[in-house]
């Protein structure tokens, strides 16, 4: 039996994380117990996890959710992360009970009050968990996929690019011939990048469950803020530049 043991571990634990789950598994010394806590707790875990993250992915495709969380669960497996859902089936099952606890309050919630929604019924008192379990399968695989720092990174190169039009229009001379013929061009730039920043800003909000616009400042998301009013301000004195040397060109 401690043979089947030492499988298991080989195989969920990769990545040189064997030694931890042992570790942690000897703390049991009932075999039957090694098992229960290195296969069925993590596992149920897991499949909770998997569950959330397809359920948001495949909305609009039922039938890939299946060849989904296989992929999930595997690729947990194959990059060593077993050991944290093993750490974590400690406490996830209290987690559970606090979710499920919730879960009961809205759905009671909801029963008293017409059971929500204009379509009737008690579809609409578990919409605010669907949303949420919907929210954080978006935000983990926007972590698992690099999304989210991607689009910052984006975000940082239009900044750049907004930043050295400011500058071209500072050190420019409208009255030249080449100043005159460039002013178009960086008109044209500052538009383009000035929108795909906007658009960035407001996809990255998105992510987060931010409402883009002035709840920005509400909903307490610094970065987004800092964002937004970065872009306001370079706008503004791009745009003063612009005006001024078009004067002096005319």
């Amino acid at each position: 039996m401690a043979d089947i043991i030492d499988i298991l571990i080989n195989i969920l634990c990769q990545q040189g994380t064997s030694g931890k789950c042992s570790s942690f598994i000897s703390a049991y010394p009932d075999i039957t117990q090694q098992l229960v806590w290195l296969v069925f707790f993590p596992a149920v875990f897991l499949l909770l996890f998997v569950f959330f993250i397809s359920e948001g992915v495949t909305k609009d495709a039922k039938k890939y959710r299946t060849l989904l969380s296989i992929a999930i669960f595997i690729f947990v497996i194959f990059q060593g992360w077993y050991h944290y859902a093993l750490t974590i089936s400690k406490y996830w099952f209290i987690g559970v009970i606090i979710l499920g606890g919730i879960y009961v309050i809205i759905h009671k919630m909801g029963a008293a009050g017409g059971g929500g929604g204009s379509g009737g019924g008690g579809g609409g008192s578990s919409r605010p968990l669907k949303a949420l379990g919907s929210h954080i399968s978006k935000r983990t695989m926007a972590t698992f996929t690099g999304e989210e720092k991607d689009i910052n990174n984006n975000i940082k190169t239009k900044f750049s690019l907004l930043e050295g039009i400011k500058n071209d229009l500072k050190n420019i001379d409208p009255k030249s011939t080449g100043g005159t013929r460039a002013l178009p061009d960086l008109k044209r730039d500052f538009e383009t990048n000035r929108a795909d920043c906007e658009r960035l800003i407001e996809s990255l909000a998105k992510l987060r469950g931010i409402e883009f616009g002035d709840k920005v400042l509400r909903r307490g998301d610094t970065q987004i803020k800092g964002y937004k009013d970065r872009l306001t301000k370079l706008v503004k004195d791009i745009e003063n530049l612009y005006a001024k040397d078009y004067k002096k060109a005319a």
